[in-house]
């Protein structure tokens, strides 16, 4: 029934009644090869279409002679164990480098290793067993392996396993500077924000208003590190920290009158913070210190 090339079909062969239709099902019914049986001797050998599943296929073989059933038999094809993956586990951590991929599968059979199309590495089953180690290391992002064995018969049997399942970990995003208590010149409207967050996410600092005025808009270094100086800032009006992962925290240039000579002004960030995506920024509270009173002459 199976050649030693695996890469062909298996055959059933046999007797019938010369010129009869012969037709082989599976056991769900449907039809996985059909042919002739010869004249004048009635032998046939038919190729039949591989399951893709391991272990035994009971199969029905039927003649048609003419109008009649000719009648039935049924054959068992035993196509062998079906290719699976024990390590690693499926949603298991990699923190980056190479990955070894195995477990079972058909003796003599090739087993090859794919991201996607991407051909990872190849083995021959040896005593019911493979190992394969990708040539090349692989990040610490999602990955989904595939194993693709081809046995006797062209019978084809697939296993999978996903590493880093939520993918790759995300920086969360934080303001750092300016820091608590800082102070800045009571009439400069400049102020550097700072911070870190993923590498490569865009970050920007909008006014909350009718109509957004971008005061910040940088990219988190290859270092997990921002950096941008903000300037013509305005007091008493509200702010929105933002990343690729949406809105991250709000916060306010907040102006306050101390007395006819002195006038303080506060960047508060709001402790009511929006989570998004892991990203995270921490209160903030920058005081701008009091301009100083103009000098009075003598009279």
């Amino acid at each position: 029934m199976f050649d030693e090339d695996f890469s062909q079909k298996a055959t059933v062969t046999g007797t019938g009644e010369a010129g009869a239709t012969i037709t082989i099902t599976n056991a769900k019914g449907e039809i996985i090869g059909s042919g002739t049986a010869d004249r004048p001797s009635g032998a046939f050998s038919i190729p039949v279409d591989a399951p893709n599943t391991g272990g035994r296929q009971s199969l029905t073989v039927t003649q048609q002679i003419g109008d009649d059933n000719g009648g039935s038999a049924n054959v068992d094809a035993q196509y062998g164990a079906a290719v699976t993956i024990t390590s690693p586990v499926d949603g298991a951590h990699h923190d980056g480098g190479q990955v070894t991929v195995g477990d079972a599968g058909l003796t003599g059979s090739v087993v090859k290793l794919y991201e996607g199309e991407q051909l990872l590495g190849q083995q021959t089953v040896e005593n019911g067993s493979y190992s394969i180690t990708t040539t090349n290391g692989l990040d610490d992002d999602r990955h989904e392996l595939r194993v693709e064995q081809l046995g006797k018969g062209a019978n084809t049997t697939t296993a999978s396993v996903t590493l880093n399942a939520d993918g790759k970990p995300t920086a969360p995003l934080s303001i750092d500077t300016p820091v608590d208590g800082s102070t800045v010149e009571p009439d400069s409207k400049r102020v550097v924000f700072s911070g870190t967050g993923e590498s490569g996410a865009r970050v920007q600092v909008k006014t909350q208003t009718a109509s957004p005025r971008t005061i910040i808009d940088t990219y988190v270094g290859a270092d997990g590190k921002w950096s941008q100086l903000g300037g013509d800032l305005n007091f008493d009006v509200n702010y929105v920290l933002e990343s690729r992962a949406g809105k991250v925290a709000s916060f306010a240039l907040n102006s306050q009158q101390v007395s006819s000579w002195y006038r303080r002004s506060y960047i508060g960030m709001s402790r009511d913070i929006l989570d998004v995506h892991t990203a995270t920024a921490r209160p903030s509270l920058v005081c701008f210190p009091p301009a100083q009173p103009p000098s009075r002459g003598l009279s």
